[in-house]
């Protein structure tokens, strides 16, 4: 608090005199890294599809759905050097478990688009 520099007390004393005087604090936001849900981005008020990662995400679940743990998803993606949404860092069980529960499986097209994003990041 900007004050509580100013006239050398602690932010505490400050707190207390203003709210003492009824002068209104400014509220304190929760801030966010800006994170988006896996599978898209957001821009002013639209929700964009981010194609690649909604190919991931079909990936994710096939992999799943063969009987592959967590674990074992994260490690082939750390393998093949997919990058994460953050373009930096490693896959980890709890990020596949959540990418993996937060989206319902899809239908057959969903699919056709896992198998092309796999032909795809083989080349």
């Amino acid at each position: 608090m900007e004050i509580a520099r100013l006239v050398f007390s602690s932010r505490a004393t400050v707190t207390n005199h203003l709210k003492k005087h009824g002068i209104p604090l400014k509220r304190l936001t929760r801030r966010t890294n800006g994170g988006h849900r896996y599978g898209s981005r957001r821009y002013g008020a639209k929700s964009i599809v981010m194609e690649k990662e909604q190919g991931l995400i079909s990936l994710i679940r096939s992999y799943r759905n063969e009987g592959n743990t967590y674990q074992k998803i994260a490690d082939i993606l750390n393998d093949q050097k997919i990058e994460t949404k953050v373009k930096k860092g490693i896959w980890y069980p709890k990020v596949v478990k959540q990418i993996y529960l937060r989206y319902p499986s899809k239908s057959s097209s969903d699919m056709k688009l896992s198998c092309a994003f796999i032909f795809h990041i083989s080349i």
